[in-house]
């Protein structure tokens, strides 16, 4: 075989390459301008499979919304006004834009003039073609109505460090911001931590009259504008002064969803499948079982009615006879003398696992390196198998004693085990989510439930210990109901049986299990396992998503080979300058009418005309 010949074979098979990549690429632009409406995010050259665009995509595909990933060199060869056709929302997310050509900010003004929506990062077109920050001012800051500071002109400093302050309390409940995420100065707080602090860039709003300041950070003279949105012609900018990416990227997934969900969902009342099963608010109450305690307490936690058949439960057990140290019979004994108590809570729920064995005794070994990953999983696993002889079912669901959940580690473990779903003291007052730890998605098929939190609170326990009062805890818990409502979202509440047994919360837990019920009964909250959540959460992502827009109709259709099943497509009141009315009979609120699909077929089909 002669050098010519291998040399033609290969021109030819890179000619073939170029060519289906050419056509790949063309074909996203041509999807720009059809009839489908999908939300666009937009990467910088090479940046495709950056943490931004990883990202901001795991979230829209557990929000519902159809998206569309392209570059911004093929974006911006389209007519910006037959993108916005059937495209009302373009994003640029951190961490994956820094680099843009020049005449991106153009096109952008020009689609957003038109009537278009953009989400747009600080660091979007902040660097040059050489990677060098653009200190005399970034592509996009005179759209935004910014001014960036260089502090010092040696070091260049171009960044702060602070905390993330909304402007009202009503601003952070605009943004989805749970009450429990913020302090009584709307900063946001960390479980265990107090106010967080944040990196932002030093920048400052110049053209303040025609800018909304939805929330800021400490600089050295003024407030720097974190949040930030502006009507520009007939459309809209909201201008992201945060790393929402590099945070999710790291176990705090809030603010990204937060910011995705209102830019999306309230600013631009974008078509999609609703995340919370029925549209409804969700809630999984995540009872901890790990001591000798529970023995007293859970009889007399049914008796009382503070676990009842009318709600569903996540009850969690640590198995074994030791709680502390090996022998000290400290443990709720699920084989022994809890085996009958076992039996009877399985008539409220589902059984999940509680660590190891011996609560406290596992999560300290952890801490001090006395169990690899290998000795983790056995502990695991004996766990388990206790509980799978008395419940009859493979165990699906954990929670960490005292929250020890070493990453990576402990989602590949629950991998191997088969486990489906995790309580998670990560993403701190968030929605069940795919996490990410070290800017990787731990898993695509486990889904990590975040604990609500009271500010440095979760458990009643934790409540009693900082001196709050029944009336107080009453309230931070109807309020958490009403959080799940309102937003039609998922959380999870946690404690321990003993906490309300022996401590001073018997009518705030009371009231709180009385209002779930009135509001379950009322059609408006699911109290459900985590595993039902889990199981509607990936049904929702694996399901495909078509909506098309032309000539005053939305088309929506839904796939899936597991069958559509039971979902809620929110359908604008009113859609690019247009009207839709529906019967008095379909659920809706001021932005959305919420039409069920209710099928069992693998495909659904449906239209709504506009006026």
């Amino acid at each position: 075989m002669t050098k010519k010949f291998l040399y033609g074979i290969f021109l030819i098979i890179g000619t073939v390459l170029i060519g289906v990549y050419t056509y790949q690429e063309q074909a996203k632009v041509d999807r720009l301008i059809n009839d489908q409406t999908a939300v666009v995010i937009v990467y910088g050259e090479g940046e495709k499979e950056s943490l931004g665009v990883r990202a901001f995509l795991s979230v829209l595909e557990e929000e519902g919304v159809p998206c569309l990933v392209i570059s911004n060199a093929k974006l911006i060869t389209a007519d910006p006004e037959d993108v916005l056709k059937s495209k009302p929302a373009i994003i640029y997310p951190d961490s994956a834009a820094a680099v843009l050509s020049t005449d991106t900010a153009g096109w952008i003004a020009s689609y957003i003039k038109a009537g278009g929506s953009v989400q747009l990062a600080s660091d979007a077109g902040s660097q040059n073609r050489e990677n060098k920050y653009r200190y005399e001012g970034a592509l996009f800051d005179k759209l935004a109505g910014i001014k960036r500071v260089v502090e010092n002109k040696k070091s260049r400093d171009v960044f702060l460090y602070g905390p993330v302050t909304f402007s009202s309390r009503e601003d952070a409940d605009y943004f989805g911001i749970p009450r429990g995420k913020c302090d009584e100065n709307n900063n946001i707080t960390g479980y265990r931590y107090g106010t967080l602090t944040y990196t932002y860039a030093y920048m400052y709003t110049v053209e303040t009259e025609e800018s909304r300041i939805y929330a800021t950070g400490k600089g050295p003279k003024k407030k720097v504008p974190l949040l930030s949105g502006r009507h520009i012609g007939k459309g809209e900018l909201l201008f992201v002064n945060l790393p929402l990416a590099s945070l999710k990227g790291n176990g705090d997934d809030l603010l990204l969803r937060s910011v995705l969900r209102t830019f999306l969902f309230k600013m631009v009342k974008v078509p999609h499948i609703v995340s919370s099963p029925d549209a409804k608010g969700g809630l999984v109450l995540n009872l901890h079982i790990d001591s000798n305690e529970e023995h007293a307490s859970l009889p007399w936690f049914i008796t009382h009615g503070y676990i009842t058949s009318k709600l569903k439960y996540s009850i969690h057990i640590t198995a074994g006879p030791d709680c502390y140290v090996p022998g000290d019979n400290a443990g709720f004994d699920a084989e022994g003398k809890g085996h009958k108590i076992v039996e009877d809570l399985m008539r409220f729920g589902i059984i999940g696992s509680h660590g190891g064995w011996l609560h406290n005794g596992f999560a300290d070994r952890i801490q001090k390196g006395k169990l690899d990953k290998e000795g983790i999983k056995k502990n695991i696993e004996i766990n388990n198998r206790a509980l799978e002889k008395i419940t009859g079912y493979p165990i699906k669901e954990y929670s960490a004693p005292n929250g020890v959940f070493p990453q990576p580690e402990s989602v590949e473990i629950l991998a191997s085990l088969g486990m489906e779903s995790y309580y998670y003291t990560g993403d701190i007052g968030s929605s069940p989510n795919r996490t990410f730890y070290q800017n990787k998605m731990l898993s695509r098929n486990i889904i990590a439930f975040p604990v609500a939190v009271y500010g440095n609170k979760a458990s009643l326990y934790e409540f009693d210990k900082g001196k709050v009062s029944d009336k107080d805890v009453a309230d931070m818990l109807r309020e958490l109901v009403d959080y799940t409502v309102k937003n039609r979202v998922v959380r999870l509440f946690y404690t321990h049986p003993y906490d309300i047994y022996r401590g001073p919360y018997k009518n705030a837990a009371k009231q709180f299990i009385d209002y779930c019920i009135a509001k379950q009964e009322h059609g408006e909250l699911n109290v459900e396992t985590m595993s039902y959540f889990r199981d509607f959460l990936l049904r929702l992502i694996n399901t495909q998503k078509m909506i098309r827009w032309h000539d005053g109709v939305l088309d929506i259709g839904l796939s899936s080979k597991e069958g559509v099943g039971s979902m809620v497509i929110a359908v604008p009141k009113q859609y690019l300058n247009r009207t839709l009315k529906l019967p008095a009979t379909v659920k809706k609120d001021e932005l959305y009418y919420y039409v069920p699909t209710e099928t069992n077929s693998t495909d659904y089909h449906m239209v709504f005309r506009y006026e």
